[in-house]
């Protein structure tokens, strides 16, 4: 598995079981050559074309978020590079039901899932850990906590 991030999480990657990370501030993984069978990219702000060389025939491509024009160039552009060049290029949209979340809790209360946690804000600090997450520094999730006795 390979993993792409900034600098600053590369040895974050490894321990969460990628075997081979580039750092994206020197490597545009997109212009190596190589091609993947899955990409699951959170942050697409490539054009569709530069992701969809970075895919094999026959391969997918998730875009999970980033600016609106690229998940619209994914959007139009898709269903055609699917029958042009058989690259399933797509945006991920899960509908979230109650089965689904049942199950992942029950994951994670058996251990079986574990969610890396950046950090934990009490609910007056929610501000600092946006800031936080916008500028793409946290390592995981952030958890926000709320004092039941000061807001009931």
């Amino acid at each position: 598995m390979t993993g792409v991030d900034g600098p600053e999480k590369l040895d974050f990657m490894r321990s969460l079981g990628a075997d081979h990370v580039l750092d994206y501030t020197r490597v545009d993984y997109t212009a190596t050559g190589r091609q993947y069978d899955f990409i699951l990219d959170l942050v697409a702000y490539r054009s569709v074309f530069a992701s969809a060389r970075a895919v094999r025939r026959g391969g997918s491509y998730y875009a999970v978020g980033g600016p609106v024009a690229i998940l619209l160039q994914i959007f139009v552009l898709g269903p055609w590079l699917r029958r042009t060049a058989n690259k399933k290029m797509r945006v991920l949209v899960v509908r979230r039901n109650r089965n689904d979340l049942a199950y992942v809790t029950e994951l994670c209360q058996g251990g079986k899932l574990v969610l890396p946690i950046d950090g934990s804000y009490p609910l007056s600090e929610v501000p600092e850990a946006l800031r936080r997450l916008g500028e793409g520094r946290v390592k995981g999730k952030v958890v926000i906590t709320v004092d039941r006795d000061t807001h009931a």
